[in-house]
């Protein structure tokens, strides 16, 4: 892979957190994941299997705040967005669900399924012009919050 998005990327983060947060946090991918994760930002999640209420077509931002100051200017910044759709406590951890605007719901079902060469233009756009995405497989199990608590 070629885009400078792997550089500031530690290796714990999925894919769902590399390839699809752009779909809310539109600077070029490594921009915004960088003032991401100085916020705290733990992983990007698809789904959430074990949160009491089921959001269709939402990603899930899983926080653990740091700076509890520059946290709660960081979350009033985001409660703001158009895409903000809900945010519940997950024991210290914060969680944000935003809804990404319909155009993109195809690209959500390809991603899901492995088809990025199917993904949209408007989707590609949003991403280093030398990011490939050849090489990614999306490890649903992974991309999705407390699967393993669901398959109990």
């Amino acid at each position: 892979m070629e885009s400078g998005l792997y550089n500031v990327v530690n290796t714990s983060l999925n894919s769902t957190t590399r390839f699809l947060s752009p779909l809310i946090f539109t600077a070029r991918g490594d921009e915004s994941l960088r003032v991401l994760l100085n916020f705290g930002l733990v992983n990007v999640y698809i789904d959430d299997y074990g949160y009491k209420s089921k959001y269709m077509y939402c990603l899930f931002f899983l926080f653990k705040p740091t700076d509890q100051a520059a946290f709660e200017e960081f979350q009033k910044k985001v409660t703001s967005f158009d895409t903000f759709y809900d945010y519940y406590e997950v024991e210290d951890k914060i969680m944000f669900v935003f809804r990404p605007n319909s155009m993109y719901r195809r690209d959500i079902e390809m991603f899901k399924q492995n088809r990025f060469h199917e993904m949209s233009e408007d989707y590609k756009i949003l991403f280093h012009r030398n990011t490939k995405f050849n090489d990614i497989v999306v490890d649903l199990p992974k991309e999705i919050y407390r699967f393993e608590e669901f398959l109990k």
